[in-house]
C-alpha cells in the first residue's frame, strides 16, 4: 500500500487544502493555461474510464472510474485489508473511513484528482479488489507533478492489481500532462517499492531517517511501460 501524502493531514486540512484549493494551487504554482485546458479535455474521458485488464493467474478485471455511489464499495474494502495493509496505506492505525473521508475519496474532479476502481466479475457483477488514484500538485512546478497512492486487497495481493492500476492511472496522467508520481511509501513496503522498481518507469527512491522513502517516477517515456509480465510484482 501506498500513503496519500496530502490524506495523511487532519481531514480538516485535506478539505482545506487538496479539495477545494488543489485547482487553485495547481494552476498558482505552474502558470499554465494551456495544461489546464489540456485537463479540462481529458476529463470526460478520465470520469468515464472503464478497460478490462487480466491478473497474473488469467482472471479478468475491470479497472474504472470512482464515483460517488461507490462510497459503499470504499468502506467495505477496508474491512479486507489487514492492520497492517491499513497502516501501510494510511501511515497510521485506521479501521474504517469517516464520513468526510468517504466524501474526499469517492466525489472526485477527474482534473486534479483521478481515481480508479479496480473489480474482479464474478457471474457479471463487480468485485471490488483494489483502488488507486493521484491528485496534481504544483510541488514539483514547471514540470507538473501528482502525489499517488494505492490499496489492494489483502487476498488479491500479488496478483498484478497494483501494476494495473498504475498502468492506466499514468495513461491518464500523460494525457493531462503530468510528468511525474510522488508516492510516499513505508521502508518496510518492499512489495510496494518492488512494483515502483518493475513499472517501466525511471525511478528514483530517497529513504528518511522517519522510515518512510519518498519515490518518484518519471512519466515521461516513450513505450508503454507495466507490461503484463510485470504484474506478478504487484
Amino acid at each position: 500500500m501506498v500513503a496519500l501524502q496530502s490524506s495523511t493531514r487532519s481531514m480538516q486540512e485535506i478539505t482545506h487544502t487538496d479539495t477545494m484549493g488543489s485547482s487553485s494551487r495547481l494552476s498558482a504554482g505552474i502558470q499554465n493555461r494551456p495544461l489546464e485546458r489540456t485537463m479540462q479535455q481529458v476529463k470526460p474521458i478520465a470520469n468515464n474510464y472503464h478497460c478490462l485488464d487480466h491478473l497474473r493467474d488469467g482472471r479478468t478485471i475491470a479497472i474504472r472510474s470512482i464515483h460517488p455511489e461507490d462510497k459503499e464499495f470504499l468502506q467495505e474494502e477496508m474491512k479486507h485489508l489487514s492492520a497492517q495493509s491499513r497502516y501501510y496505506r494510511f501511515l497510521t492505525p485506521k479501521k474504517q473511513l469517516s464520513d468526510e473521508e468517504l466524501i474526499y475519496f469517492s466525489e472526485v474532479d477527474f482534473i486534479h484528482h483521478v481515481a480508479l476502481l479496480a473489480c474482479l466479475l464474478v457471474d457479471g457483477e463487480e468485485v471490488p479488489v483494489g483502488t488507486g488514484r493521484f491528485v496534481a500538485s504544483a510541488a514539483s512546478a514547471p514540470f507538473p507533478g501528482a502525489e499517488l497512492a494505492f490499496e489492494v486487497e489483502d487476498e488479491f495481493q500479488g496478483l498484478g492489481v497494483a501494476t494495473i492500476l498504475l498502468k492506466h492511472l499514468a495513461k491518464i496522467a500523460r494525457q493531462l500532462g503530468i510528468d511525474e508520481f510522488v508516492a510516499l511509501v513505508l521502508s518496510e513496503n518492499r512489495k510496494m517499492l518492488e512494483v515502483f522498481r518493475n513499472s517501466g518507469f525511471p525511478m528514483k527512491a530517497e529513504f528518511a531517517l522517519d522510515g518512510t522513502c519518498e519515490v518518484r517516477l518519471s512519466l515521461n517515456v516513450d513505450d508503454e511501460p507495466c507490461s503484463q509480465s510485470d504484474a506478478e510484482h504487484g
